[in-house]
């Protein structure tokens, strides 16, 4: 390995390559090849990076999964099956489950030895969202709905699944801002009535905008052509744009990503200082199999965890946004939804945590 890379691993192991104060350094030496190395440079430097996706197939699967989707967003609109709450239109949340080609993008064996590479971590994807139309979502950080202690080691990868043009609600983003200062709830409660916040991006909706202004920063926007790619940091402010022509549609497909030896959890259902952080065991979709939060390489103790957990659930009356519903069925929760069942996690916690946030039925 590289001595700059090596000084790095040694001094801040919990700091990605790609955001190590050594990057220059590193970026000069032998670490990265030729095609990695400006990879790298652009996603440090500007807080995202545009390849081709790196399987020739490409073109390929993305029919598949157009001619495979379609008709479940057709029958989804009409109210039919939702799979679990996982599909509603636009997107269909973790369609892995259902699609061999939406599983074989999330883990295609060279973007997961990139993302490895660039992070200083072994990369594994957790979530899969998979859009027929444009999302028309405000520009947001995904690190307020999932992310990891150490943190930055969370990355989303938005592919292509058809030429995207400035009609079909393109992908948005504003270069550089993953460099800025991460606010999160304890920056943004003083009072014990902010704790009736909502868990909800939109509380920082109006901060985002403000921050674009202080910092004077032009949105860019990512007209990819079918099989483009385009790697962001977790800081990275994006979004979509309006879809001028409603007849268009707009196929893509995003991954998120986490890094093995970390902890991982909901920022924005959290308070950590109060001790209300809401853990939860993402499944690596290459194995299926849920990851434990970790700590220096070893598991963080199941009685921390459940502490953790049980502080979400048991917070004062007067904290709305954080209480258990009354009518809420554990037994019935977990049959509607087997996908948390097979991961062995609380309802409950599942529930106060992602489900709620997700419109997951309890009853």
């Amino acid at each position: 390995m590289d001595p700059s890379v090596i000084r790095h691993m040694e001094l801040l192991p919990g700091v990605p390559i790609v955001d190590s104060p050594f990057f220059e350094e590193i970026l000069a030496s032998s670490y990265f090849c030729d095609w990695e190395r400006q990879t790298a440079a652009s996603l440090y430097r500007k807080g995202y990076a545009v390849l081709d996706y790196p399987d020739p197939d490409i073109s390929v699967q993305a029919q598949r999964i157009r001619d495979s989707l379609a008709p479940l967003f057709e029958a989804a609109r009409q109210g039919g099956e939702k799979f679990d709450g996982r599909l509603q239109p636009p997107r269909f949340h973790d369609a892995f489950h259902i699609n061999d080609d939406v599983a074989a993008i999330a883990t295609n064996e060279t973007l997961l030895a990139l993302l490895s590479k660039l992070y200083g971590r072994r990369a594994f994807p957790f979530q899969t969202l998979n859009f027929e139309r444009g999302s028309q979502q405000h520009f947001h950080t995904d690190a307020v709905h999932f992310h990891s202690w150490p943190e930055r080691f969370m990355c989303g990868v938005w592919v292509a699944l058809e030429d995207v043009t400035m009609k079909n609600g393109p992908l948005c983003y504003y270069p550089g801002s993953h460099k800025w200062a991460d606010y999160s709830n304890e920056h943004t409660t003083a009072l014990r009535r902010d704790l009736s916040k909502p868990a909800s991006q939109a509380i920082s909706l109006k901060l985002w905008e403000e921050l674009v202004a202080a910092h004077r920063c032009e949105k860019e926007v990512f007209l990819a052509k079918r099989g483009q790619a385009l790697i962001w940091s977790a800081y990275l402010l994006h979004g979509g744009e309006k879809i001028l022509d409603q007849t268009m549609t707009r196929w893509s497909q995003v991954s998120h990503y986490f890094f093995e030896n970390c902890a991982y959890y909901t920022p924005m259902a959290s308070h950590v200082i109060a001790g209300k952080i809401a853990l939860y065991d993402p499944v690596n979709v290459c194995t299926r199999q849920s990851v434990s939060s970790s700590y220096a390489g070893r598991p963080l103790p199941s009685e921390y965890v459940a502490q953790c957990q049980q502080r979400m659930l048991l917070a004062p009356d007067e904290i709305p946004a954080y209480r258990l519903p009354g009518d809420f069925d554990g037994a019935r929760y977990l049959t509607l939804h087997p996908d948390v069942a097979e991961a062995g996690v609380d309802p409950a916690y599942h529930y106060m945590t992602h489900g709620r946030f997700e419109g997951r039925e309890y009853k």
